[in-house]
């Protein structure tokens, strides 16, 4: 009895180690698709507006890829189509404060989520400031500091809507002449 007894316990003991080690990694495959695609059609799409302070196209597209070239003119008495420059003490803005096409750029929400979007500028120069303002069919939301770091826009983009951004750069007398290479990163959250 005793024996017997050893032995269930043993074998209980030796079925929970082989259960223990029955895996201690799995690689599972299944199929998958990802579509690469131009900013300008993409799930959360990225396009420059037209309209009065667009007309040098400080926004446009390239290849599909919005590209922004702040200090952008287009006039023929100065030299034609090129990237002219913002001077020190300045301010420029790219925002209209209209009912439509308001802003610099628009984003679209091609998803069926409702979206919280923040938008930040990296690589800015020291001495320069770039605010960002959101509309969405009004005058704005006020403007808000992303240089540097994440802003939260104060609207949430429901599924198939848009919303234009204006930008806003101040330039201050401290800031050195030079071509500044900077990114604009647009970050979208699922929100319920």
């Amino acid at each position: 009895m005793k024996r017997k007894l050893i032995l269930v316990i043993v074998l209980l003991c030796v079925s929970s180690l082989m259960a223990s080690m029955a895996y201690n990694t799995a690689t599972v495959t299944n199929a998958a698709e990802l579509k690469i695609t131009n900013t300008n059609t993409a799930l959360l799409a990225l396009v420059p507006l037209g309209g009065i302070g667009n007309l040098d196209q400080t926004a446009y597209l390239d290849g599909g890829d919005l590209v922004f070239e702040f200090g952008r003119g287009n006039n023929p008495w100065f030299g034609g189509d090129q990237n002219y420059g913002l001077q020190r003490n300045s301010v420029y803005e790219w925002f209209n404060g209209g009912a439509s096409n308001t802003g610099m750029f628009a984003i679209q929400n091609r998803s069926a989520e409702h979206i919280r979007l923040s938008i930040k500028v990296t690589g800015v120069p020291a001495g320069v400031t770039i605010e960002t303002n959101q509309s969405m069919g009004d005058g704005g939301n006020g403007w808000q500091n992303a240089t540097g770091s994440f802003v939260v826009l104060p609207r949430t983009l429901t599924s198939g809507s848009t919303c234009d951004i204006g930008v806003r750069i101040t330039v201050g007398d401290t800031a050195v002449n030079g071509l500044s290479n900077m990114e604009v990163v647009i970050k979208a959250e699922a929100i319920a």
